[in-house]
């Protein structure tokens, strides 16, 4: 089976041992992706909020034999222990369509002979609450890092 991962922020530099071959590529699908989660160690993270303008996602092929357990290994890269983790992990496979946020996400995959593909779907949220749009023009301007941590250091 051919798996893609659908990736951006630190899952690109930092797979860990996300089972990947070690080259993300350029011409992915579009998807909204925004900074408008703060992750529990309190950095603003990119997600897929649909408020956001679509952007071009880098993939990378799975090296995973089967569709669960590369939605397993991203769930573990991703570190997420809810018990609704399947919620919190998207996949597409041949023969659905896209999501709503990737209407283009099963021509794209056809195009580049994919049988499936995943991606992290953790929802945009600050704090305890979910919001749909937490940057401001001004961290537009200055980059959504200066809210944290005054560095790049607090992009994820």
């Amino acid at each position: 089976m051919k798996i893609a991962c659908l990736g951006w922020g630190s899952l690109i530099w930092n797979p860990e041992a996300l089972p990947i071959q070690r080259e993300w590529f350029k011409d992915g699908p579009f998807a909204p992706i925004e900074f408008t989660r703060q992750s529990t160690d309190g950095r603003i993270t990119l997600v897929i909020d649909t408020t956001a303008a679509p952007v071009r996602l880098l993939w990378a092929h799975m090296l995973s034999p089967d569709l669960d357990s590369a939605r397993r290994a991203l769930k573990n890269r991703e570190e997420i222990t809810a018990k609704d983790w399947e919620s919190k992990i998207g996949s597409w496979q041949r023969g659905e369509s896209g999501p709503a946020s990737m209407p283009e996400l099963a021509r794209w995959a056809d195009a580049h002979g994919l049988d499936a593909a995943i991606w992290t779907a953790l929802l945009p949220k600050f704090g305890d609450r979910k919001f749909h749009r937490l940057q401001t023009r001004s961290s537009r301007i200055f980059g959504a890092s200066r809210f944290q941590t005054g560095s790049s250091e607090g992009i994820r």
